[in-house]
């Protein structure tokens, strides 16, 4: 008995959901930015790093051996540099909370280095949240979503209960004008 009272002071209702303390503010969208991360230098470390790689490729091939030889090595540094740029798809650029409490929207960057117009809506009962090297990882469906160290939190609270998969209580909800 003592733990449900423990529990509903510290702002649980119920194993699977979370009041807020205070009054969360909403954009007219319905949407509450819990996280947001600027980076602008995947697309260009990415694309240094493989033409680099891929010049350094060129003439070391091209004086060692024949020229065919080194469309093989333009090919194997080109994969490299996408493979690098491709991993920004896994950082989420922005990542919102809705108005409904039960899901949050992930919007990720493209290979290019820019905000994806596409956005990701994700139940908050189907993810799991892991702690690593480089911050917190989104587990859904097979796929990761690591919010970077680097990246500003605007919400801690609110950002930790969607972490533990905790629904959120709608109570104290509030549309900004």
């Amino acid at each position: 008995m003592q733990s449900a009272k423990l529990f509903s002071r510290l702002g649980f209702k119920s194993f699977s959901s979370y009041a807020p303390k205070s009054m969360v503010a909403f954009s007219n969208e319905g949407k509450k930015l819990l996280f947001s991360y600027n980076d602008d230098k995947t697309f260009r470390d990415g694309l240094l790093l493989g033409t680099g790689a891929q010049s350094s490729f060129l003439a070391y091939y091209f004086l060692v051996y024949e020229s065919t030889m080194s469309l093989v090595g333009f090919g194997l540094t080109s994969i490299f540099s996408l493979g690098i740029m491709a991993q920004a798809r896994n950082t989420p650029a922005l990542l919102h909370l809705m108005k409904d409490g039960q899901h949050i929207e992930l919007i990720n960057y493209t290979p290019t280095g820019k905000q994806s117009q596409k956005a990701v809506k994700i139940p908050i009962s189907e993810i799991q949240a892991l702690k690593g090297r480089d911050g917190y990882k989104i587990v859904w469906k097979k796929r990761v979503f690591v919010l970077s160290r680097e990246g500003q939190v605007h919400d801690w609270e609110i950002l930790l209960a969607v972490l533990r998969g905790l629904s959120i209580e709608t109570d104290q909800f509030v549309t900004e004008a």
